[in-house]
């Protein structure tokens, strides 16, 4: 923990250095990382210990700052098993969507091209095959109101697992596809972004809980939809309910 003379805190060298010291802070363990402390110090807890700095991002008091933290799973077999299921239910959805996005742009590029043929103008055209094949759902909102008109057909199993399962599926493609229009229109900074693809059984595996029955029961076990008590391998004595001293 840095301790600064609060006769000294306004002085540039010392300023100079805990906004430095913050900012290693930030890097180092997220901005959550460096919290507001007394005086305008900063009071950063991590696993490894306490350390202290000042930031332009959280000299308020006032301002509540979050910290998350990441605990692994002990699940047992049959619990295991149920996150695999949700697991796959997220890729399914991730797939089911992008299929439906590439047969709606398909199906109105051949419907475009038909009227073309018979002698519409290019924006006539365009907008015949965009009402005749149906809109193009780009959004989560969309992607999901998609699903539920569909999903006793599609899917009749979808009921085995959690609906936050689908959802994060559809959150992710919805995140996808806007990544790749940002970035095409110049709106996303960094590296180009190309058009989402399918996604495999060999790739990385999740689903994110938004909703639900979502509780820490102790320092050892979890709550989650649909799941049950999840024991947790590290112990969550690391996790501070305080941030300072009252």
């Amino acid at each position: 923990m840095l301790v600064v003379d609060e006769v000294e805190v306004d002085d540039d060298l010392v300023r100079d250095m805990t906004e430095v010291l913050g900012w290693f802070c930030a890097r180092l363990y997220g901005r959550g990382g460096a919290q507001p402390g007394r005086e305008g110090a900063a009071v950063c807890r991590t696993r490894y210990g306490t350390h202290g700095a000042v930031t332009p991002h959280c000299d308020n008091e006032s301002m509540p700052v979050y910290q998350a933290f990441r605990f692994e799973l002990d699940p047992s077999t049959t619990t295991r098993s149920a996150l695999g299921s949700h697991a796959g239910a997220s890729r399914f959805a991730y797939n089911w969507g992008l299929a439906l996005v590439k047969d709606r742009l398909d199906a109105r590029q051949a419907l475009e091209v038909l009227a073309m043929r018979q002698g519409a103008g290019a924006g006539e055209a365009r907008a015949w095959a965009a009402e005749t094949a149906g809109p193009v759902p780009w959004t989560l909102y969309s992607l999901r109101k998609e699903w539920n008109r569909v999903k006793d057909e599609s899917a009749p199993w979808w009921r085995e697992n959690s609906k936050e399962a689908y959802n994060s599926g559809f959150d992710a493609l919805a995140r996808a596809l806007k990544g790749y229009f940002d970035s095409r229109g110049g709106a996303r900074a960094g590296r180009p972004m190309g058009f989402p693809s399918f996604k495999n059984k060999g790739g990385q595996r999740s689903f994110r809980f938004s909703t639900g029955v979502i509780r820490v029961l102790d320092d050892r076990h979890v709550q989650l939809p649909r799941l049950g008590v999840i024991r947790t391998k590290e112990h969550r004595g690391r996790c501070p309910t305080r941030w300072w001293p009252a």
